[in-house]
Protein backbone atom coordinates (compact mmCIF):
# COMPACT_ATOMS: atom_id res chain seq x y z
CA UNK A 1 0.00 0.00 0.00
CA UNK A 2 1.12 3.40 -0.93
CA UNK A 3 2.66 4.99 2.37
CA UNK A 4 0.67 8.28 2.12
CA UNK A 5 -2.80 6.13 1.39
CA UNK A 6 -2.07 4.37 4.91
CA UNK A 7 -1.63 7.14 6.69
CA UNK A 8 -5.21 8.19 5.41
CA UNK A 9 -6.51 4.87 6.19
CA UNK A 10 -4.86 5.03 9.63
CA UNK A 11 -6.60 8.28 10.63
CA UNK A 12 -10.14 7.10 9.17
CA UNK A 13 -9.76 4.22 11.57
CA UNK A 14 -8.42 6.07 14.48
CA UNK A 15 -11.44 9.16 14.01
CA UNK A 16 -13.82 6.02 13.68
CA UNK A 17 -12.50 5.05 17.81
CA UNK A 18 -12.13 8.73 18.69
CA UNK A 19 -8.31 8.99 18.52
CA UNK A 20 -6.51 10.94 16.77
CA UNK A 21 -2.75 10.76 14.43
CA UNK A 22 -0.56 13.54 14.26
CA UNK A 23 2.98 12.84 12.19
CA UNK A 24 5.79 12.54 14.95
CA UNK A 25 9.07 14.70 13.65
CA UNK A 26 11.04 13.95 16.51
CA UNK A 27 12.82 10.12 17.24
CA UNK A 28 11.25 9.75 20.45
CA UNK A 29 7.81 8.15 20.45
CA UNK A 30 5.99 7.62 24.00
CA UNK A 31 4.29 4.49 24.40
CA UNK A 32 1.05 3.57 22.92
CA UNK A 33 2.27 5.41 20.01
CA UNK A 34 2.81 3.50 16.53
CA UNK A 35 4.57 3.81 13.75
CA UNK A 36 4.15 2.41 10.03
CA UNK A 37 7.53 1.20 7.68
CA UNK A 38 8.27 -0.51 5.06
CA UNK A 39 9.62 -4.11 4.96
CA UNK A 40 12.80 -4.54 3.52
CA UNK A 41 12.95 -7.45 1.06
CA UNK A 42 15.90 -10.02 1.54
CA UNK A 43 19.17 -8.85 1.65
CA UNK A 44 21.26 -8.81 -1.68
CA UNK A 45 25.24 -9.36 -1.22
CA UNK A 46 27.34 -6.08 -1.88
CA UNK A 47 29.89 -7.20 -5.14
CA UNK A 48 31.17 -4.02 -5.14
CA UNK A 49 31.94 -2.37 -1.56
CA UNK A 50 32.25 -3.86 1.70
CA UNK A 51 30.52 -0.80 3.57
CA UNK A 52 27.59 -1.38 3.93
CA UNK A 53 28.10 -4.74 3.62
CA UNK A 54 24.24 -5.50 3.24
CA UNK A 55 21.96 -4.02 0.61
CA UNK A 56 18.12 -3.60 1.71
CA UNK A 57 15.61 -3.13 -1.06
CA UNK A 58 11.98 -2.36 0.26
CA UNK A 59 9.43 -5.02 -0.55
CA UNK A 60 6.69 -2.78 -0.83
CA UNK A 61 4.75 -4.25 2.06
CA UNK A 62 3.47 -1.98 4.99
CA UNK A 63 4.15 -2.68 8.73
CA UNK A 64 2.58 -0.88 11.31
CA UNK A 65 4.43 -1.34 14.90
CA UNK A 66 4.15 0.35 18.89
CA UNK A 67 6.58 3.28 18.70
CA UNK A 68 9.37 2.27 16.46
CA UNK A 69 10.31 -0.61 14.30
CA UNK A 70 12.53 -3.47 16.47
CA UNK A 71 13.09 -6.57 16.53
CA UNK A 72 9.25 -7.15 17.95
CA UNK A 73 6.59 -8.56 16.35
CA UNK A 74 4.82 -5.79 14.08
CA UNK A 75 1.18 -4.85 15.34
CA UNK A 76 -0.04 -5.70 11.56
CA UNK A 77 1.44 -5.50 8.18
CA UNK A 78 0.62 -6.32 4.77
CA UNK A 79 -0.16 -9.74 3.50
CA UNK A 80 -0.37 -11.67 0.41
CA UNK A 81 -4.30 -12.26 0.89
CA UNK A 82 -5.44 -9.31 2.81
CA UNK A 83 -4.11 -5.88 3.00
CA UNK A 84 -3.32 -3.67 6.45
CA UNK A 85 -5.88 -1.67 5.68
CA UNK A 86 -8.10 -4.69 5.95
CA UNK A 87 -6.47 -5.35 9.39
CA UNK A 88 -6.61 -1.52 10.78
CA UNK A 89 -8.78 -2.78 13.31
CA UNK A 90 -6.45 -5.48 15.20
CA UNK A 91 -4.13 -3.14 15.11
CA UNK A 92 -5.95 -0.97 17.40
CA UNK A 93 -6.93 -3.34 19.33
CA UNK A 94 -3.46 -4.73 20.00
CA UNK A 95 -2.43 -0.74 19.92
CA UNK A 96 -5.37 -0.57 22.66
CA UNK A 97 -4.05 -3.64 24.64
CA UNK A 98 -0.47 -2.02 25.13
CA UNK A 99 -1.73 1.33 26.04
CA UNK A 100 -3.45 0.45 28.80
CA UNK A 101 -0.90 -2.08 30.14
CA UNK A 102 1.11 1.29 30.02
CA UNK A 103 -1.57 3.01 31.99
CA UNK A 104 -2.06 -0.17 34.80
CA UNK A 105 1.93 -0.12 35.08
CA UNK A 106 1.47 3.01 35.63
CA UNK A 107 -1.23 3.47 38.10
CA UNK A 108 0.41 0.35 39.94
CA UNK A 109 3.57 2.56 40.26
CA UNK A 110 1.74 5.77 41.34
CA UNK A 111 -0.44 3.33 43.99
CA UNK A 112 3.11 1.97 45.47
CA UNK A 113 4.45 5.31 45.54
CA UNK A 114 1.16 6.78 47.64
CA UNK A 115 1.59 3.79 49.38
CA UNK A 116 5.12 4.46 50.34
CA UNK A 117 4.26 8.44 51.44
CA UNK A 118 0.93 6.95 53.49
CA UNK A 119 3.58 4.67 55.36
CA UNK A 120 5.83 7.54 56.04
CA UNK A 121 3.80 9.52 57.56
CA UNK A 122 2.48 6.27 59.70
CA UNK A 123 5.33 5.95 60.76
CA UNK A 124 6.69 9.59 61.86
CA UNK A 125 3.06 9.69 63.35
CA UNK A 126 3.34 7.16 65.11
CA UNK A 127 7.21 8.18 66.32
CA UNK A 128 6.03 11.18 67.38
CA UNK A 129 3.42 9.78 69.69
CA UNK A 130 6.28 7.34 70.86
CA UNK A 131 8.37 10.15 71.62
CA UNK A 132 5.78 12.16 73.65
CA UNK A 133 4.65 8.72 75.78
CA UNK A 134 8.63 8.51 76.42
CA UNK A 135 9.40 11.76 77.53
CA UNK A 136 5.90 10.98 80.16
CA UNK A 137 7.70 7.74 80.92
CA UNK A 138 10.86 9.60 81.51
CA UNK A 139 9.63 11.96 84.20
CA UNK A 140 7.91 9.20 85.77
CA UNK A 141 10.69 7.09 86.19
CA UNK A 142 12.66 9.98 87.29
CA UNK A 143 10.33 10.33 90.35
CA UNK A 144 9.69 7.12 90.98
CA UNK A 145 13.20 6.90 91.25
CA UNK A 146 13.94 9.52 93.38
CA UNK A 147 10.52 7.65 95.75
CA UNK A 148 12.34 4.30 96.45
CA UNK A 149 15.56 7.10 96.71
CA UNK A 150 14.02 8.36 99.83
CA UNK A 151 12.68 4.97 100.85
CA UNK A 152 16.04 3.42 101.48
CA UNK A 153 17.40 6.18 102.82
CA UNK A 154 14.58 5.92 105.35
CA UNK A 155 15.44 2.45 105.86
CA UNK A 156 18.86 3.37 106.16
CA UNK A 157 18.55 5.67 108.48
CA UNK A 158 16.60 3.87 111.09
CA UNK A 159 18.92 0.74 110.51
CA UNK A 160 21.80 3.44 111.59
CA UNK A 161 20.02 4.50 115.07
CA UNK A 162 19.05 0.90 116.00
CA UNK A 163 22.44 0.26 115.48
CA UNK A 164 23.60 3.18 117.48
CA UNK A 165 21.24 2.30 120.67
CA UNK A 166 22.82 -1.30 120.40
CA UNK A 167 26.42 0.12 120.12
CA UNK A 168 26.37 3.30 122.75
CA UNK A 169 26.38 0.73 125.90
CA UNK A 170 29.56 -0.79 124.74
CA UNK A 171 31.34 2.64 123.34
CA UNK A 172 33.77 3.27 125.99
CA UNK A 173 37.04 4.78 124.39
CA UNK A 174 37.19 8.50 122.93
CA UNK A 175 37.17 6.84 118.89
CA UNK A 176 34.85 4.99 119.33
CA UNK A 177 32.28 7.55 120.61
CA UNK A 178 33.44 10.21 117.79
CA UNK A 179 32.64 7.04 115.47
CA UNK A 180 29.11 6.86 116.65
CA UNK A 181 28.63 10.44 116.40
CA UNK A 182 29.86 10.30 113.20
CA UNK A 183 27.03 7.46 111.88
CA UNK A 184 24.14 9.82 113.73
CA UNK A 185 25.18 12.68 112.08
CA UNK A 186 25.03 10.19 109.07
CA UNK A 187 21.43 8.81 109.33
CA UNK A 188 20.25 12.47 110.11
CA UNK A 189 21.80 13.49 106.86
CA UNK A 190 19.98 10.83 104.73
CA UNK A 191 16.89 10.57 106.19
CA UNK A 192 14.52 12.05 104.17
CA UNK A 193 11.87 13.16 107.05
CA UNK A 194 14.55 16.02 108.07
CA UNK A 195 14.21 17.50 104.69
CA UNK A 196 11.62 18.73 102.85
CA UNK A 197 9.46 16.33 101.04
CA UNK A 198 9.01 17.78 97.73
CA UNK A 199 9.10 15.88 93.90
CA UNK A 200 12.20 16.34 92.62
CA UNK A 201 13.15 18.72 89.87
CA UNK A 202 13.28 16.89 86.38
CA UNK A 203 15.35 18.21 83.67
CA UNK A 204 14.31 18.64 79.90
CA UNK A 205 15.48 14.46 78.79
CA UNK A 206 18.38 15.07 76.31
CA UNK A 207 18.09 12.13 73.36
CA UNK A 208 19.86 9.40 74.72
CA UNK A 209 17.62 10.10 78.18
CA UNK A 210 14.63 8.76 76.24
CA UNK A 211 16.11 6.29 74.32
CA UNK A 212 15.12 3.08 76.45
CA UNK A 213 11.70 4.45 76.76
CA UNK A 214 10.81 4.07 73.14
CA UNK A 215 10.41 0.61 72.62
CA UNK A 216 12.18 0.16 69.87
CA UNK A 217 12.11 3.81 67.94
CA UNK A 218 15.35 5.18 67.33
CA UNK A 219 15.24 8.86 68.90
CA UNK A 220 16.84 10.20 66.30
CA UNK A 221 13.73 9.40 63.64
CA UNK A 222 11.50 7.55 62.42
CA UNK A 223 13.59 6.29 59.41
CA UNK A 224 16.89 5.86 61.63
CA UNK A 225 18.34 2.10 61.19
CA UNK A 226 19.86 1.81 64.42
CA UNK A 227 16.19 0.50 65.39
CA UNK A 228 13.86 -0.80 64.14
CA UNK A 229 9.49 -1.48 64.84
Amino acid sequence: MDPAIARNVRKLEAARRGYGVEAMHTYGCKVGGMSSALCPAAPKRSVYSYAPRWDFVPSGRLEFHAGHPDSRTPLGADRTRFGLEDRLGRVFVKLEAIAQAAEDRRRAEEERRLAAVREAERRREAWKLAMHVAAVRYVEHTKAKALLDQIDRRQNAATIREFLKLASEKANTVEEKQWLEWAADYADAIAPFLQPLVAPEVAEPTVGDLGPFLDGWSPYGPEDRMYRH
